[in-house]
Order: C-alpha cells, then sequence, then structure tokens
C-alpha cells in the first residue's frame, strides 16, 4: 500500500476537517498479517488502533477447559482498539488474523503527540472517543440488565441532596483528583464555577433508574457505587471517587438511566448541568479542551468497569460469532 488511507469514509473520522485528516493520515502506518497472527493479546499494553481494509479479525477470549470463546469476527472498515487511545490499561480480549489482513495502524505515542498539544483534529477525535464509549456503556448497562432481568420504569427524580458549603482550599483538592489533576489551576476554577455543591449521606440515592440523568455529577469527596438491582442479585458496575463522574451516559439525550448510583459514604458531589457540559464539549478555549479529555477518558474508564461481566456472560453462554461487517468496532 502505498497511496494515504482514506479515512473520510471511516465513521470514527467522518467530520473531521480535510486538512487534519490528511495529517492524521500521514501518521497511520500499514500492517499486513497472515492468517493466525495475533494483532494483539489479551493482557497487553494498549498502543494503538487498527483500521482494516481488507481481510477478517476474530475477537475471542479465554472459556472453559483452555477453550478461546469467539466474541466477535470483524470485516473491512472496522476500526479496532481505538478507545485504548484514552486512558490506560491492558487489552481486554485478543484479536486474530481469521483472514489475511490488510489495513492501517495509529500508534498511541504518535496520538499522544498531537493530544498534548491540544491540536484541533485530536481534541475532536478524543470528543468523538468519548461520545462513543458512552453509547457502548450504555450498550453494556442495557445487556447486563437484561441478565439481570431488570426492566427500569418511569420513575421520579430522588429528593432533591441538600447543598454543600464549598471548602476554602477545595480548588487546590480538586486540581489533585483524577479528572482534574493534568489541568491548569485556572482551568479547573473555570469548571467549577458557579457549580452546585451538593452533600449526600451514606445511601442516599444520586441517580435512579427510569430517570433520565439531570447532569454530570463529580466526586469531590467519599465515593458512590454505580449497580444494577435485578429481582434475585445486585451487579456492582463500579465505585467512583474523587475525581470520578457518575451520569455520563446523560451526555447522550434524555433517555433513562439504566443503573441506580448510590453515595457509598458520606460524599460531596459538584454538579455539572448538561447545557454546561456540552457548552464545554463544544468549545474552544483551554479549559474546554482539557475538559473534553478528561471527560472522555472518564467515560472510557467507566466502560472498562462494564466490559468484564459483559465478557463473563458472554463467555459462560459460549457466545457464537456475530456475522461479519455485523460488528464494526469492540472496546479493546
Amino acid at each position: 500500500m502505498t497511496e494515504l488511507p482514506d479515512l473520510s469514509a471511516v465513521d470514527l473520522f467522518a467530520d473531521l476537517p480535510g486538512e487534519e485528516l490528511e495529517h492524521l493520515a500521514r501518521l497511520m502506518r500499514p500492517f499486513d498479517e497472515p492468517v493466525g497472527t495475533p494483532l494483539f493479546n489479551e493482557g497487553d499494553r494498549s498502543d494503538g488502533l487498527y483500521l482494516l481494509t481488507s481481510g477478517a479479525l476474530r475477537v475471542v477470549r479465554p472459556g472453559p477447559h483452555g477453550m478461546a470463546v469467539p466474541l466477535a469476527t470483524l470485516g473491512p472498515g472496522a476500526v479496532v482498539g481505538e478507545l485504548s487511545m484514552l486512558g490506560s490499561g491492558a487489552r481486554t480480549a485478543t484479536v486474530l488474523v481469521a483472514r489475511q489482513a490488510e489495513g492501517w495502524r495509529l500508534d498511541r505515542r504518535a496520538f499522544d503527540v498531537l493530544r498534548a498539544d491540544l491540536r484541533p483534529m485530536a481534541v475532536a477525535l478524543i470528543r468523538r472517543l468519548g461520545m462513543l464509549a458512552a453509547e457502548r456503556m450504555r450498550d453494556r448497562y442495557e445487556t447486563i440488565a437484561a441478565h439481570l432481568g431488570v426492566t427500569p420504569a418511569p420513575g421520579a427524580f430522588p429528593g432533591a441532596l441538600p447543598e454543600a458549603r464549598s471548602e476554602p482550599r477545595e480548588l487546590e483538592h480538586l486540581s489533585t483528583t483524577l479528572m482534574f489533576s493534568q489541568m491548569r489551576r485556572d482551568a479547573v476554577a473555570e469548571i467549577a464555577s458557579g457549580a452546585r455543591r451538593l452533600y449526600a449521606a451514606r445511601g442516599a440515592v444520586v441517580l435512579s433508574p427510569g430517570v433520565p440523568p439531570p447532569a454530570l455529577y463529580v466526586v469531590v469527596h467519599g465515593a458512590v457505587e454505580v449497580s444494577l438491582r435485578g429481582p434475585e442479585t445486585v451487579q456492582r458496575l463500579r465505585l467512583a471517587g474523587p475525581g470520578r463522574a457518575v451520569g455520563q451516559l446523560g451526555v447522550l439525550g434524555t433517555q433513562p438511566a439504566v443503573a441506580e448510583a448510590r453515595a457509598r459514604e458520606r460524599t460531596v458531589l459538584l454538579e455539572l448541568p448538561w447545557p454546561r457540559i456540552h457548552a464545554l464539549l463544544d468549545g474552544a478555549g483551554e479549559a474546554a479542551r482539557a475538559f473534553v479529555l478528561a471527560f472522555s477518558e472518564d467515560v472510557v474508564r467507566a466502560l472498562r468497569y462494564a466490559e468484564a461481566p459483559v465478557a463473563a456472560l458472554r463467555v459462560a453462554s459460549g457466545a457464537a460469532d456475530a456475522p461479519l461487517q455485523q460488528v464494526r468496532a469492540v472496546q479493546l
């Protein structure tokens, strides 16, 4: 392959300006792998994404008695491992070449250079990855809910949480938490400006199933547990501590929440209404660009917690392959 890849035909990159697409394409390198070659293995450190132009890939996880359980088969046009461009962690499955595979690879180190400069193309791509992660997280939650027999009925929003007073050194504390630790202090101040501080006693409901999340809630102190409650069992999805958010799926619109969020201990939350969130995600200033990265990485991390129980369900059921091109991308 000698020509640059046509990224305009790939959903992940479709809305990027032409000159930015060309710049991104020049960073990509071709790959050509024979049948049976692993593009990467479960447990490998995430190092980039792959765009498949011909051939087929098979996604598998270990199953009972050492057998590999197939999760998906991917055809031309599929993107693999794109969410590994954000956050950190190990690959959650193995991807094998099922039929002579050709395509393009974007190394994470090359993307990190763009991300560090907050180049407009990188910010736009990070925003797209964050939204994609949110869509997949909702899909994972619905899959787990169906397994547990959870059918969230329309309900009322839990009682309003009382406001908490801001602390004298709260800005300094926020700057040390996970969502804000890579931001300049003035960017943190701009994002937090005007936001309400809410207090949740231990066990207080922050978000209820069947109700659209009215805002994004960032944990300042304490912890919030996100779970799905079935008739006979409870599946914990994640525990959000300081600098982590709950209610991220509200970024997708007004769909009712599937999971419940409760304060695990005495907790202080920063409430960021969705109009404010969308203004930051669509903004061009330094604080907005920094928030795009922080929010998207937080959603990707939350998605990784949901991947484990979904993968366990697939392995337990011996899930069959999806037809070629039915599955376009997987989070690995």
